[in-house]
């Protein structure tokens, strides 16, 4: 009997939930919208950011919203954990942040911007051989309590005191990188890297009419 090779899915495709695309909850559509108003601020003046924009996550969808002239976006959302929201605006360091939505209550939310004329460490994580994004990286500095979420576009920004630190950048599907990075007075300093992935994601495991069969790693 002849057997057709099988391919299965690769297992890149597991970086999917890393994105941020997690359903916020399994009950939010189970509950009635509950009004919510996010409110994007200047972190040092406390002034409302007007224009700034807000990526906000849907399940397995995202809608985009701007800010008004007071910095803020009024919606109306199921209750739940909100896992996938992103705030961006030139000129500050762009937040990726959780909204939690509580049953039956109104929700009033602050999303504070670093002005990138401050001390900062801004950036992007790219796959080194296609120059996309890369999924699922994390970046810690050698500097207690200080780490750096790399949103889905591959940007990130923290800031930080002036000094030289070492930057490590980590992922189940690539090699880590260790970066020293010098930060300056007021200054935004700008690291960005290509991460080498690791060849081995996906492994030969059985032969049939000289093709292989290849299952993930993760399914063994």
């Amino acid at each position: 009997m002849r057997i057709l090779p099988l391919l299965l899915l690769p297992c890149l495709l597991a970086a999917t939930s890393a994105l941020g695309q997690v359903p916020a909850s399994e009950d939010t559509t189970k509950n009635e919208p509950v009004p919510v108003v996010i409110l994007v601020i200047d972190s040092m003046t406390g002034n409302g950011i007007p224009d700034a924009s807000m990526l906000l996550g849907f399940g397995y969808e995202s809608e985009s919203y701007i800010t008004d002239t007071l910095g803020r976006v009024s919606l109306s959302l199921p209750a739940g954990t909100w896992r996938w929201v992103e705030v961006a605006k030139p000129g500050f360091l762009p937040i990726h942040t959780e909204l939690e939505v509580e049953e039956h209550e109104s929700a009033a939310v602050r999303v504070a911007l670093l002005d990138t004329a401050r001390s900062a460490v801004i950036g992007r994580v790219t796959d080194a051989q296609t120059g996309n994004p890369a999924p699922a990286v994390g970046l810690k500095f050698d500097l207690p309590g200080r780490w750096a979420d790399v949103l889905h576009d591959g940007s990130f920004g923290i800031a930080l005191p002036p000094g030289t630190y070492q930057a490590i950048f980590t992922s189940p599907y690539y090699f880590s990188v260790s970066v020293t990075v010098e930060v300056l007075p007021e200054t935004a300093s700008r690291l960005d890297i290509g991460l080498d992935p690791v060849q081995d994601c996906v492994e030969p495991v059985e032969v049939r009419d000289e093709k292989p069969v290849f299952i993930p790693r993760s399914l063994h």
